[in-house]
């Protein structure tokens, strides 16, 4: 939960090998929702649009983001 005591959150955007995931469900003979999500090899350069969206949002409902960090590179607002 998020409150106004909150000073660091952690937002993770994950990518999956869509061959590996296809070849997982097919040797385990499990169809997953999971699976039919990720097989579909969505191009990973979308993970950064993901980030700024959540970051845009974040800033909308509070202005001051303070300083966050992106793949190692800090930012302040």
């Amino acid at each position: 939960m998020v409150t106004e005591k909150t000073t660091r959150i952690v937002i993770e955007i994950a990518h999956f090998d869509a061959v590996m995931v296809r070849k997982t469900g097919t040797r385990l003979s499990l169809r997953t929702d999971a699976e039919l999500r990720f097989e579909k090899n969505i191009n990973p350069s979308f993970t950064a649009h993901a980030i700024q969206m959540v970051l845009d949002a974040l800033q909308y409902m509070r202005k001051d983001l303070g300083t966050y960090t992106i793949d190692g590179l800090s930012y302040t607002t």
